[in-house]
């Protein structure tokens, strides 16, 4: 049985769309953005990490990654933009994730929202205790007039992404993306947090509903119409945190706003979840 994909009626813009189809991946050219979708195959076991590069020319702004699993079925450890080993001479120009399935073989589509918009890149290195869950730390911008489009973190398996979202106005010097793990490992684990930021002017998001113990909840948020294109997304999960996973999460497939999946193993205990859509008008 297939995860079932949200359905929703869609505003009617005066965007030109086009499709191109390359080697497994498709990139959708709306309001001046490129939305890039790549395929995988994830095996079972073992963790891997997936990529789902910009066009020539375009910068990542943010992205995602979904995979056709049900509950417990898959683990997104990490979601981050990467660099394509230039060692930081230029831009970051893709989006990667890193999964980890279990029993059998999974359908896996990475997605990256690119545009040739100039971002900059921030990141810092954190440790969180072994078998513990961090607290919510943030990263600014390093230039205070940019707006957040996306944030994420890098590290092992075992020190998996728990909850990340923006807070505070865009814009300003109170803007800081948020970022926390779980470690299910028996030693300290390092972890990154990165942020992209950028001149776009944007709009946010954010949707709320409650996870279940023991199941997996999908929560989505709408673009406002006055910035109708997603240029980025998270989920947020609040305590207790440490025992949930986000099995999903990516922009809706009309590129108007941003879904997620969070898987709660829990045996007792819901969670509340939030949906952030981070939005723009075109370009």
């Amino acid at each position: 049985m297939r995860r079932t994909l949200a359905t929703c009626a869609c505003l009617a813009l005066a965007l030109s769309i086009t499709v191109a189809v390359t080697a497994s991946a498709s990139v959708v050219t709306s309001g001046g953005f490129k939305y890039v979708t790549k395929s995988f195959d994830l095996p079972p076991g073992k963790p891997k990490t997936f990529k789902a590069p910009c066009p020539k020319h375009h910068h990542v702004l943010g992205g995602g990654h979904y995979n056709n699993g049900l509950y417990g079925d898959v683990i997104g450890a990490h979601s981050y933009p990467y660099d394509s080993g230039d060692r930081g001479r230029k831009p970051d120009d893709g989006w990667a994730a890193q999964l980890r399935g279990f029993t059998v073989s999974y359908d896996v589509s990475i997605y990256a929202i690119c545009a040739k918009v100039l971002p900059e890149y921030g990141q810092e290195l954190f440790s969180v205790a072994p078998l513990s869950a961090s607290s919510e730390i943030g990263v600014n911008c390093d230039n205070a007039a940019l707006d957040l489009t996306s944030g994420g973190t890098r590290g092992r398996v075992s020190v998996r992404e728990i909850t990340g979202y923006p807070a505070g106005a865009p814009g300003t010097s109170a803007d800081v993306w948020y970022g926390a793990v779980a470690n299910h490992g028996t030693l300290g684990g390092d972890y990154t947090i990165l942020n992209v930021c950028t001149g776009l002017d944007t709009a946010r998001t954010i949707v709320q509903g409650t996870g279940s113990p023991e199941t997996q909840q999908r929560v989505a948020a709408a673009c406002p119409e006055a910035t109708p294109r997603v240029v980025g997304g998270s989920a947020r999960v609040f305590a207790p945190q440490f025992n949930t996973a986000i099995a999903a999460s990516r922009p809706t497939p009309n590129r108007d706003g941003w879904e997620v999946w969070i898987d709660n193993y829990n045996s007792s205990d819901g969670v509340f979840i939030q949906a952030y859509a981070i939005c723009s008008a075109p370009l």
